[in-house]
């Protein structure tokens, strides 16, 4: 009944072609790793191993234990990857969404402080300017007298219109300063955070280096599962070295990817620190 039940779903257990091998330890989840080490094919390499001799065979057994830790090793570096890559994510969003808030309060209260400011002296200006052209229009008219007394009343106003431009003008610098405060904050936080771009490059470098490596494990596993039909031990043994060296480097990267995304949080950190608590 249940070579029966494996006869239908071996079909489905197919890679590429090849039918996978069976681990001697707890199988891998299917889609854990660079390969899908089921659990449908140790019967076929404990048949192909069947005539080798004992030394050949646990040979063998070691180096397919050692393919299935190497598996596990890509899974977990893989996964342990991705969980700080998103940490990096969301924590150079929330970087990047706090330099849009940095100073905002302060910034909208000094605008509001300097737009009311100038409100409130409006009329003052107003008056000032009127009684300028009051005057202005009498000595065109030739009404000296009223020209001297309208150029006296703007004249009285002439020291409280100074103190209320010198006042806007410092509410209007106190706004310039927040403003270029923020923008070089937010300057040196981007300067921080562009030392990503390098690690960018390193870590696709290693993307690719996985999945050139990954093609050519394709293949050889091909092979690998072809000699087991066979039954040729030889082949066996040399399919697995070479699966486990590219494993082995597949890890490697995988570990590299993992230190560049660490080296990531310390740069999103450093940036972080520029922000106000």
């Amino acid at each position: 009944m249940k070579q029966a039940i494996l006869r239908k779903f071996l079909p489905l257990l197919i890679i590429a072609g090849a039918v996978p091998l069976l681990t001697w330890t707890s199988p891998l989840p299917a889609s854990a790793a660079s390969l899908q080490l089921g659990s449908s094919v140790q019967s076929r390499l404990d048949a192909a191993l069947e005539g080798a001799d004992t030394p050949s065979k646990s040979n063998i057994q070691q180096q397919y234990s050692k393919l299935v830790q190497l598996q596990r090793q890509d899974t977990d570096w893989e996964a342990r990857t991705k969980s700080i890559q998103n940490q990096n994510e969301s924590a150079i969003h929330n970087v990047r969404t706090r330099m849009k808030e940095l100073d905002r309060v302060k910034i909208e209260k000094l605008d509001t402080q300097a737009r009311q400011t100038r409100q409130r002296y409006q009329p003052l200006f107003t008056l000032h300017s009127t009684l300028n052209q009051q005057a202005k229009s009498a000595r065109t008219k030739g009404d000296k007298e009223l020209a001297k007394k309208l150029a006296s009343r703007a004249s009285d106003l002439q020291l409280a219109v100074q103190l209320a431009r010198q006042d806007i003008k410092l509410k209007d610098n106190a706004l310039k300063a927040a403003k270029t405060a923020k923008s070089r904050s937010a300057a040196a936080i981007r300067k921080i955070l562009s030392e990503t771009d390098a690690v960018k490059i390193q870590m696709k470098q290693s993307r690719n280096a996985i999945s050139t490596t990954k093609k050519s494990l394709s293949t050889e596993w091909k092979s690998f599962n072809q000699r087991v039909k066979s039954k040729d031990t030889t082949g066996i043994s040399r399919s697995l070295a070479t699966l486990n060296a590219q494993s082995q480097q597949i890890v490697s990267l995988r570990q590299q990817l993992f230190q560049l995304e660490q080296k990531n949080s310390s740069i999103i950190a450093k940036a972080m620190a520029l922000l106000p608590k």
